[in-house]
């Protein structure tokens, strides 16, 4: 396969915002990278507070961290993926090295923004960069969109891993957007029921009629605290 020399990629630029611009393409520098194109990218809650923000040290910088595409190019030593393959990524890469990657905490790696900045966090673009053991294969039935949130989904079951949420349960989850919505379909999945609170009726009726919830609260219209007691 030929591939181009140049990728389209939106560019941060002084004002906050981004232009659409052609960049070199990234390339496999170790044996066990891969090159992914996108075909899906999320925006995520912390692209939309950094929109229109000036900040002179992001200049120039490409970002996007949920992300979903196709395997294009593999390293030598890469044998879990191979050309073709459909595939989510997790974005968060860290050194490897430090104590808290040996212990499997890479989320807090010191290095850890450095490091996904110039590799697979740069969603939106065309293709990106980076180590073949941060890649999934996607089954067939499960599209690019979904694909690219499952870093969203891998939160919410990290909670419940921690919490140790079961059957019979009653959890709440204060904020209704992305992560709280999919936290609160993780906790269905467990047995558990869930209330959850937000301040904007939207979400909260996106929550019990598409997810399901025991109850909804709107907290400014009801003491969350009190409310909770008196349903548990």
């Amino acid at each position: 396969m030929v591939l181009p020399k140049t990728r389209k990629a939106a560019v941060k630029t002084a004002e906050g915002t981004f232009e659409i611009k052609e960049v070199p393409m990234p390339e496999i520098t170790q044996p066990d990278y891969v090159l992914v194109k996108v075909r899906g990218s999320g925006v995520c809650g912390s692209d939309l507070h950094s929109w229109k923000v000036p900040r002179p040290e992001s200049v120039g910088r490409i970002t996007g961290h949920e992300v979903a595409g196709d395997v294009v190019a593999v390293g030598e030593d890469v044998t879990n993926v191979k050309p073709s393959d459909r595939v989510g990524v997790d974005t968060v890469i860290g050194c490897g090295k430090c104590y808290w990657c040996r212990v499997g905490q890479y989320h807090i790696c010191p290095q850890r923004s450095e490091i996904r900045g110039r590799t697979f966090a740069q969603g939106f673009s065309e293709y990106i960069v980076g180590p073949a053991d941060h890649v999934y294969k996607i089954p067939d039935h499960v599209g690019y969109g979904e694909a690219a949130i499952m870093d969203v989904y891998g939160t919410s079951v990290h909670a419940i891993n921690r919490t140790n949420t079961h059957m019979g349960q009653t959890v709440a989850i204060f904020g209704a957007g992305p992560i709280g919505q999919s936290l609160l379909d993780q906790v269905n999945v467990t047995g558990a029921n869930g209330i959850i609170i937000d301040i904007i009726d939207s979400p909260l009726e996106f929550a019990e009629n598409t997810i399901g919830a025991l109850e909804t609260i709107n907290s400014t219209e009801v003491d969350p605290v009190k409310r909770v007691m008196e349903l548990t």
